[in-house]
């Protein structure tokens, strides 16, 4: 994840998504300063978990 915000400096917002029950990834997301901000409940089996970070001051 690090290496692609490297990769796009010149991006402000980043945006990824999981499975509600992959806690692992949802973990490692927060960590890495990502929120959620928008879950979808696909099936009665399958919700989807959208995150986002902001980044700024960090253009080059």
């Amino acid at each position: 994840m690090t290496k692609v915000e490297i990769m796009y400096r010149n991006v402000s917002r980043f945006e990824i998504f999981t499975g509600s029950r992959s806690t692992k990834n949802l973990h490692l997301y927060h960590k890495l300063g990502y929120v959620e901000f928008r879950k979808d409940l696909l099936s009665s089996k399958l919700e989807l978990i959208y995150l986002k970070k902001i980044v700024i001051n960090q253009r080059v």
